[in-house]
Protein backbone atom coordinates (compact mmCIF):
# COMPACT_ATOMS: atom_id res chain seq x y z
CA UNK A 1 0.00 0.00 0.00
CA UNK A 2 1.54 3.28 -0.91
CA UNK A 3 2.07 5.79 1.87
CA UNK A 4 0.08 8.89 1.55
CA UNK A 5 2.22 12.49 1.24
CA UNK A 6 3.56 14.17 4.43
CA UNK A 7 1.82 17.35 2.98
CA UNK A 8 -0.53 17.72 0.63
CA UNK A 9 -0.08 21.47 -1.58
CA UNK A 10 -3.86 22.80 -1.98
CA UNK A 11 -1.74 25.95 -3.49
CA UNK A 12 -2.59 27.95 -0.23
CA UNK A 13 -0.65 25.92 1.90
CA UNK A 14 -0.60 28.60 5.77
CA UNK A 15 1.93 27.64 8.78
CA UNK A 16 0.50 26.35 11.57
CA UNK A 17 2.02 27.38 15.41
CA UNK A 18 0.64 25.14 18.06
CA UNK A 19 1.09 25.94 21.48
CA UNK A 20 -0.42 25.74 24.83
CA UNK A 21 -3.66 27.10 26.26
CA UNK A 22 -3.40 30.21 28.05
CA UNK A 23 -5.33 32.69 29.94
CA UNK A 24 -5.58 35.44 27.12
CA UNK A 25 -6.89 32.65 24.79
CA UNK A 26 -10.14 32.09 26.86
CA UNK A 27 -12.11 34.44 24.69
CA UNK A 28 -10.93 33.75 21.63
CA UNK A 29 -11.49 29.61 22.35
CA UNK A 30 -15.06 30.37 23.52
CA UNK A 31 -15.61 32.20 19.97
CA UNK A 32 -14.43 28.89 18.40
CA UNK A 33 -16.95 26.84 20.30
CA UNK A 34 -19.88 29.76 19.12
CA UNK A 35 -19.17 28.89 16.00
CA UNK A 36 -19.06 25.84 16.02
CA UNK A 37 -22.78 25.63 17.96
CA UNK A 38 -23.85 27.57 14.99
CA UNK A 39 -23.24 25.74 12.48
CA UNK A 40 -23.86 22.78 14.20
CA UNK A 41 -20.25 21.25 14.05
CA UNK A 42 -19.46 21.50 17.60
CA UNK A 43 -20.47 18.35 18.46
CA UNK A 44 -22.24 17.57 21.39
CA UNK A 45 -22.50 20.43 23.26
CA UNK A 46 -25.20 23.18 22.98
CA UNK A 47 -23.68 26.39 25.31
CA UNK A 48 -20.56 27.99 24.69
CA UNK A 49 -18.04 26.21 28.02
CA UNK A 50 -17.80 28.90 30.74
CA UNK A 51 -14.47 29.36 32.53
CA UNK A 52 -14.92 26.81 35.03
CA UNK A 53 -15.02 24.02 31.99
CA UNK A 54 -12.17 25.58 30.59
CA UNK A 55 -9.99 25.29 33.81
CA UNK A 56 -11.21 21.73 34.40
CA UNK A 57 -9.87 20.14 30.22
CA UNK A 58 -6.96 18.53 31.83
CA UNK A 59 -3.70 20.27 32.50
CA UNK A 60 -0.68 19.61 29.94
CA UNK A 61 -3.31 18.88 27.89
CA UNK A 62 -5.02 22.22 26.27
CA UNK A 63 -3.61 23.48 23.29
CA UNK A 64 -4.52 26.41 20.92
CA UNK A 65 -3.66 26.84 17.18
CA UNK A 66 -2.75 29.85 15.68
CA UNK A 67 -2.89 30.93 12.14
CA UNK A 68 -0.99 34.11 11.47
CA UNK A 69 -1.18 35.56 14.74
CA UNK A 70 -4.81 34.55 15.07
CA UNK A 71 -6.00 31.71 17.57
CA UNK A 72 -8.07 29.24 14.79
CA UNK A 73 -8.48 26.14 17.07
CA UNK A 74 -7.91 24.76 19.93
CA UNK A 75 -7.94 20.90 21.50
CA UNK A 76 -8.10 19.43 25.02
CA UNK A 77 -8.82 16.37 26.95
CA UNK A 78 -10.79 15.86 29.85
CA UNK A 79 -11.91 13.34 32.30
CA UNK A 80 -15.25 11.92 31.19
CA UNK A 81 -15.93 10.58 35.22
CA UNK A 82 -14.39 11.04 38.69
CA UNK A 83 -16.23 7.37 39.97
CA UNK A 84 -13.76 4.51 40.30
CA UNK A 85 -14.95 1.69 37.97
CA UNK A 86 -15.07 1.28 34.42
CA UNK A 87 -14.72 4.79 33.65
CA UNK A 88 -11.91 5.78 35.62
CA UNK A 89 -8.74 7.23 33.68
CA UNK A 90 -10.88 7.43 30.70
CA UNK A 91 -11.03 10.84 28.90
CA UNK A 92 -12.81 12.62 25.70
CA UNK A 93 -10.72 14.80 23.72
CA UNK A 94 -11.94 17.29 21.75
CA UNK A 95 -10.66 19.60 18.90
CA UNK A 96 -12.26 22.23 17.03
CA UNK A 97 -11.15 25.10 14.41
CA UNK A 98 -12.82 27.63 12.52
CA UNK A 99 -14.27 27.62 9.67
CA UNK A 100 -11.72 28.85 6.56
CA UNK A 101 -12.06 32.13 5.90
CA UNK A 102 -12.19 32.52 1.96
CA UNK A 103 -11.95 36.84 2.29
Amino acid sequence: MARPPDRVDDGDVTDVAVRPLEPDDRADVRRIHAAGIATGDAAFETEVPDQAVLDAWLPGHRWVAQVDGRVAGRASAERVSDRIGRHHGVWRDTVLTERRRTD
